[in-house]
């Protein structure tokens, strides 16, 4: 039997479509495979626990709330992905962007050291 959703998926790709939302109740809910996926992560790097993200996103908003950075400054590099800066400015964190070095495409050091650091500077993004 071939089920269809609008003519795009069809086969037992539909079966997969429910796996996938059995999954996302289960880390809802704290029990399967992505429970068994944070705890094997813990054990693996000593710590007691671990945490799965739908994104990197979401990751460094909820790394922003843990350490409390709101209405700080935090450098970063002006060649970067929208959702690595996005998070912090939610908050009301300010970026400072840095000097790119020419070679490897990432933040210049001795630009953020010695221009760039104040005390209201919290993080660097690299």
């Amino acid at each position: 039997m071939s089920e269809t959703i609008d003519g795009y998926i069809g086969g037992g790709k539909f079966a997969m479509l429910g796996d996938a939302r059995s999954r996302d109740l289960d880390h809802f809910m704290g029990v399967g495979a992505v429970s068994e996926l944070e705890s094997r992560l813990a054990g693996f790097y000593g710590v007691k626990h671990a945490i799965c993200m739908a994104s990197a996103t979401s990751a460094l908003f909820s790394l922003a709330l843990a350490l409390d950075l709101r209405g700080a400054d935090f450098i970063t590099s002006p060649l970067n992905f929208g959702g690595s800066i996005t998070p912090w400015l939610l908050l009301g964190n300010r970026p400072i962007f840095a000097d790119v070095d020419r070679v490897t495409l990432t933040l210049d050091p001795s630009n953020v050291e010695e221009h760039l650091v104040t005390r209201k500077t919290r993080a660097i993004l690299a």
